[in-house]
């Protein structure tokens, strides 16, 4: 949770200091575990479940959640992502290269839901 919350903030305060047309017109973030959550000291599920709601809904992000070892569905949704933005994953050479192709098939269908919505 620590890296999640982290780097939300971290990205959040990029574009914040980012002149606005220069800004993406779309964040995509997406999370990539191996399900083991062992060392968070600073981050809890719910502040985490906050500031993903947050980015959310005043600035329209999406979030993908991609999963090894874990039901990522329900994962997802305990941090306040659509149970349709998780992927679950093999924890092995050939599970990590699938996971890859997920994450650029679901970072390309966003993009193209996006484009269709502009139009």
């Amino acid at each position: 949770m620590d890296a999640v919350g982290k780097t939300i903030l971290d990205v959040g305060h990029r574009l914040s200091r980012t002149s606005e047309d220069e800004r993406p017109g779309k964040v995509i973030f997406v999370i990539t575990t191996d399900g083991l959550e062992n060392a968070s000291r600073e981050f809890t599920y719910e502040k985490v479940k906050g500031l993903i709601k947050h980015q959310q809904e005043k600035y329209n992000w999406e979030f993908i959640f991609l999963g090894a070892n874990i039901d990522a569905a329900k994962e997802a949704d305990s941090i306040g992502i659509s149970m349709d933005s998780a992927y679950d994953f093999e924890a092995s050479q050939s599970g990590v290269k699938e996971m890859y192709c997920l994450a650029s098939e679901a970072v390309t269908e966003s993009r193209r839901k996006s484009s269709k919505k502009k139009q």
